[in-house]
């Protein structure tokens, strides 16, 4: 029994030589680009990124602006919808809550963050904002229609 087996498992070898063979294979993710502060707070950088491939694209984005530090912690997807190009996007009132003690300008970075990434990742050009399905209201701003691309030249 020992001298068939063993030319079996030679063979085998000889064939598996040079051959990775993987139960699974680790999942790529998706690259996307997001639109970060830059460091003196007066526009965007836009940074490649790749999201984990399982779960919501669009709480994947969050996620990654959240480990950035361009979106507070808490804030997570209620429902995000597209009609052509343009998407409505509620969240967790927590945005709101994290908004109300910011100064303007650090304002404008985490909601031009959110904006211009999900934008970009969507290929949409309009976005209308909720927070616990009411629209976003801050100290500062009441965001009740569809916001467009936050340009860098509206800082200065």
């Amino acid at each position: 029994m020992t001298r068939k087996l063993l030319p079996l498992l030679l063979a085998a070898a000889v064939l598996l030589t040079g051959c990775a063979i993987t139960l699974h294979d680790p999942p790529q993710g998706r690259e996307i680009t997001l639109y970060l502060p830059n460091e003196d707070g007066t526009g965007f950088d836009e940074v490649p990124t790749v999201i984990p491939p399982d779960g919501l694209l669009s709480q994947g984005v969050l996620d990654a602006l959240r480990e950035a530090g361009a979106l507070p912690k808490g804030v997570k997807v209620v429902r995000l919808e597209q009609t052509g190009q343009a998407l409505t996007l509620d969240v967790t009132g927590d945005l709101a809550k994290a908004l109300a003690g910011t100064g303007s300008t650090e304002e404008y970075m985490i909601l031009g963050s959110l904006v211009n990434s999900l934008l970009g990742v969507y290929g949409a050009t309009t976005l209308s904002l909720t927070a616990g399905g009411a629209p976003l209201e801050t100290g500062h701003d009441s965001y009740d229609g569809p916001l467009t691309f936050f340009e860098s030249g509206e800082l200065v």
